[in-house]
């Protein structure tokens, strides 16, 4: 999701030693050195990587972070980072349901508004939970919903992003006779 390409020539040549990047933010490390040749093609010189979730080992991509200095050659160079998106996405509800309502009122799913700092389209769901016996029913925004029964509910809306960070819009309504 992140990648740095930079160009070292001899007016800049020098050691770069990586900074601002901690391990809990990395998911992937690929540290591979592409070197332009003569003829403006790429070519991979050298590739190291680490995968987080998949190797549960770290060494590698501690020591590619932490490591003193990478020492490079005149050239371009391209590095690649997968970084974990670890905020989440933000959710209104435009008109929440009101406190109390009759049997056989009708509602409507409420319309949202829902951003997220990666993602453009944030996934959005909608339960009716009946709390006393724990079931639920799933509604897509802009659904109609007929209470047919006395009780408690909630209406739980729920915005999750590309990495599943979520965020829930809880609210509580009596249905009376």
């Amino acid at each position: 999701r992140a990648t740095l390409s930079f160009s070292i020539n001899a007016e800049n040549a020098r050691t770069i030693t990586p900074s601002n990047l901690e391990l809990s933010d990395i998911t992937k490390i690929t540290l591979q050195t592409e070197k332009m040749n003569e003829k403006g093609a790429y070519e991979v010189i050298n590739k190291a990587e680490d995968t987080f979730w998949e190797t549960n080992d770290t060494k590698t991509a501690y020591e590619l972070l932490t490591a003193e200095k990478f020492v490079f050659d005149y050239g371009t160079y391209n590095f690649y980072l997968e970084l974990i998106d670890k905020i989440n996405p933000e959710l209104t509800v435009l008109t929440p349901p009101k406190a109390s309502y009759k049997v056989n009122d009708v509602i409507k799913v409420s319309e949202v508004n829902v951003s997220d700092n990666y993602d453009e389209s944030p996934a959005v769901a909608v339960f009716l939970l009946n709390n006393k016996s724990m079931e639920y029913t799933y509604y897509q925004v802009g659904d109609s919903i007929k209470l047919n029964k006395a009780g408690s509910y909630t209406l739980i809306y729920r915005a999750y992003d590309a990495d599943y960070n979520m965020v829930y819009k809880r609210y509580v309504f009596k249905v009376e006779d």
